[in-house]
């Protein structure tokens, strides 16, 4: 989406942040006000026009994932943008994690380290996943040889040293 209204050269206000009024209690307060006031009135045109870009590139179905306000305000064009990219990533995040499958050549070690990264990630983006879920994915994601092998003790030892902390 970002490089569609690159392209356009409407991406004005994705990256430019919102100007703010100056203080009255500045020098100069006049001549601060008259460089303020095109540029907020750039930056609301531009950011006006990405939030529609962006709101009809999304299917009518899609858009209701997606919030337009936060504290009974309106959401600027770069927050909407970002808080598709969180979801999005959410989605890929989670596929993943339950779609990875243990290779059998890079060790158990590493394998085990990527699918809680993956799960860190996750809960830093909003979605908690349980430890129960982690060990079921683990399980899930191992070969049937290396599975019957995982019933054993030691198993249970790198479930306690993978758990994730609250």
């Amino acid at each position: 989406m970002h490089a569609i209204l690159k392209v356009l050269n409407l991406d004005y206000a994705l990256n430019e942040e919102k100007p703010h009024a100056p203080y009255p209690i500045y020098d100069y307060y006049i001549e601060r006000m008259k460089k303020y006031t095109p540029k907020l009135e750039k930056w609301e045109k531009f950011d006006r026009i990405a939030k529609m870009i962006i709101r009809y590139s999304i299917s009518f179905d899609m858009r209701s994932f997606f919030p337009t306000e936060k504290d009974n305000r309106e959401l600027s064009a770069k927050e909407l943008h970002n808080s598709i990219k969180a979801h999005f990533r959410k989605v890929f995040l989670f596929d993943n994690l339950i779609n990875s499958h243990y290779d059998g050549i890079s060790g158990l070690g590493n394998h085990i380290k990527s699918l809680f990264d993956m799960a860190y990630e996750l809960k830093a983006l909003g979605l908690h996943v349980s430890d129960e879920f982690m060990v079921n994915c683990l399980m899930t994601s191992m070969r049937e040889n290396h599975t019957k092998h995982a019933q054993n003790d030691k198993f249970q030892t790198v479930c306690k040293f993978c758990k994730l902390p609250n």
